[in-house]
This record gives structure tokens, C-alpha cells and sequence, in this order.
């Protein structure tokens, strides 16, 4: 998620755990520790492609965070009173801040290493709601600033946030049954099977959802939206290259990347040049993220450092074709013209 969306929810935490002890001071700290996870995108790589899939590894851990988090919260007593009269609170606060942050992420299409040092596979996800969500954010921030200028009727400052803040979570907890209705449809639908499919929420919004189904030689992309009675739109249908030409043997960091899509990518060459693309976000055939990885030297290809192959209005063209779609499938499923 973005980081203002972690902001908020810290923020919401330790006013929640704090209760009428909370002060300025201590919410300010729990906004700021719920975004710590994220610095791990100061880390060095030797490439893009390195950079995008060891974000959210092992500073978005459960094993980490907890390990971590006393060490956080002893350091935060030197600047937050809060953290010294109330270090029990305080570390439940810091604890809770950050495993937030990973498991809020894990609710997204690309996942979280939530059980890091263990490799027991891709990322988590269970995408159930956009990176970036306006309504789930909105109410996070209109609890908080109910905070802020409530401050003179602490009551209903309270009151008010307390509500706001489940209003958000069942927002959420909306999305995940989203996520499990959309998967059974697909499941169930004659266009996809014998494939494995993916289920996300379109961009912005849980109102409407993509499918994306693989197989070897296959992609299927469809569109639908929350209602259970909606049905899948097929929308898109492309030939799938699952393994690279000329028996190349991909670099560490390609082969990386075939893992952090859980095998939602496919290969293929324009002229001379060889590119993978990540098919989670976007739709055929403008899909979000793709990278050259090789380029064909005297007959046969040769890997290179990856670097992107999309134009950046690519992306924007991608998501608005899910747009439109989604739209249209709910308009129609309502009883729209």
C-alpha cells in the first residue's frame, strides 16, 4: 500500500492501544514506525528488477518485526514520554504498527515475504484491494483528523475515529470475501480451465476485479465485479512464450522474478531483443511491467542487466483499459444500458 495509507493506520494504532493516554507525540510515532518496513528501498541493487522484488522481504517479515520491535520501541523512549510510562503499551504499539504494515501488503497483488528466513514460496498475497485505494484511505484519514480537531472534546474525537477506523476494516474484510467470490466464479468459468488463475481488485477500487488465467502457452484476461451474481467478461486472450528461446538459461535476477510472480509472467522477442513481462498488472496487450533481458548476439541470446521495455504511458494505458472494462460489467450487472 502507499505509504500515507500506513501513515494513517499507525497513527490509527496508537491512539487505539493508548486510549486517553495517547498524546501527540506517541500517535506521531506510531504514524512514523508503521512506515519503517519501507526503508528497505534504501538497499542497493545491482537492477531494477533486483530493486522491485526484494522490496518487502525481510523488513516486512513477522519474524523480523517481532524481533525488531523491542529494539524500536527501547529507542523511541528517548524522544517519546509515552514510551517510558507506558512501555508495555508502547511496545504493543510498536509491534503492532509493524507487522500492520506487512500484513496490509500482503493483501495486495504482489505479496509480502511474511515468513522470511523460511522459504515456503512466492510472496503472500491475497489481493483483496489496490495499492492505492481512495475510499479505504479516506476514511483512515478523516478518523485521524477527527483526532486532531476533536482534541478540546477528546470523547467524541474518539468516538468518532473508533468508527471511522472499523468502517475502514470492513471495508477491507469486503474486499477479502471479494477475493474468494471472484475466485470461485473463475474457478467455475469454462474460459479458464485447466489454468491457474489470479484474482485482483481493478485499479482504485474493489467495486470491479480482474481475472488472469496461465498456462503454457496461454493467457487469458477477464473483468467482473463485486456483486456475486456478476458474471466474467473475457476480455482478452494471447499466446504465452513460459520459457525463453534457445534454451537461454536466465540470470538470477530474471529467475527471481519468475518467483515473485508465482509463474504469472511470460517471455517475448521484438527483433533482437528478448523481454519478460510481469502479467499481474495491467491488460493485454499493455500489461504494467516488462524488462529486457537479453539481447541475440551472432545467432543465439545473450542476457543482459534488465531494464524496463514499457514506455511509462503504457502503464497509465493499461489501467485505464481495466477501468473502462470493470466499469462497463458493473454498469451492465446494475442493469445499466
Amino acid at each position: 500500500m502507499d505509504n500515507l495509507t500506513h501513515t494513517l493506520i499507525g497513527a490509527s494504532v496508537a491512539s487505539i492501544v493508548m486510549g486517553r493516554r495517547a498524546t501527540g507525540r506517541a500517535v506521531v510515532a506510531g504514524a512514523i514506525i508503521a512506515n519503517l518496513p519501507d526503508l528497505d528501498v534504501l538497499i542497493p541493487h545491482d537492477n531494477i528488477v533486483d530493486a522491485m522484488t526484494y522490496h518487502r522481504g525481510f523488513t516486512h517479515s513477522l519474524v523480523f518485526e517481532t524481533l525488531a520491535a523491542p529494539a524500536i520501541a527501547y529507542g523511541a523512549r528517548f524522544v517519546v514520554p509515552a514510551a517510558r510510562e507506558h512501555w508495555p503499551r508502547f511496545l504493543l504499539i510498536t509491534w503492532l504498527c509493524l507487522i500492520t504494515h506487512a500484513l496490509l501488503d500482503s493483501l495486495t497483488t504482489y505479496g509480502t515475504n511474511l515468513f522470511w528466513p523460511f522459504h515456503l514460496g512466492p510472496p503472500v498475497a491475497f489481493a483483496s484491494i489496490f495499492i492505492i485505494d481512495p475510499l479505504f484511505t479516506g476514511l483512515l484519514l478523516v478518523a485521524v483528523l477527527f483526532l486532531i480537531f476533536r482534541r478540546g472534546k477528546p470523547d467524541k474525537g474518539f468516538a468518532g475515529h473508533r468508527t471511522l477506523f472499523a468502517a475502514a476494516m470492513a471495508y477491507l474484510a469486503i474486499g477479502m470475501a471479494g477475493h474468494v467470490s471472484v475466485k470461485a466464479r473463475a474457478a467455475e468459468n469454462p474460459a479458464f480451465r485447466d489454468m491457474r488463475i489470479l484474482v485482483q481488485p481493478g485499479p482504485l477500487t474493489i467495486l470491479y476485479w480482474q481475472v488472469l488465467a496461465v498456462s503454457d502457452g496461454r493467457i487469458e484476461t477477464g473483468v467482473t465485479s463485486l456483486p456475486p451474481t456478476c458474471p466474467i467478461d473475457v476480455t482478452g486472450t494471447l499466446d504465452r512464450m513460459s520459457t525463453p528461446p534457445d534454451g537461454l538459461k536466465v540470470s538470477p535476477a530474471v529467475a527471481r522474478l519468475e518467483w515473485f510472480t508465482a509463474g504469472f509472467y511470460g517471455f517475448s522477442t521484438l527483433g533482437k531483443v528478448l523481454d519478460i513481462t510481469d502479467l499481474r498488472i495491467g491488460v493485454p496487450p499493455g500489461f504494467g511491467f516488462s524488462y529486457r533481458i537479453a539481447e541475440e548476439r551472432n545467432g543465439r541470446y545473450r542476457n543482459i542487466a534488465p531494464r524496463p521495455a514499457l514506455r511509462p504511458l503504457t502503464r497509465i494505458d493499461s489501467l485505464f483499459g481495466v477501468y473502462t472494462d470493470g466499469w462497463a460489467n458493473l454498469k451492465r450487472c446494475l442493469g445499466g444500458a
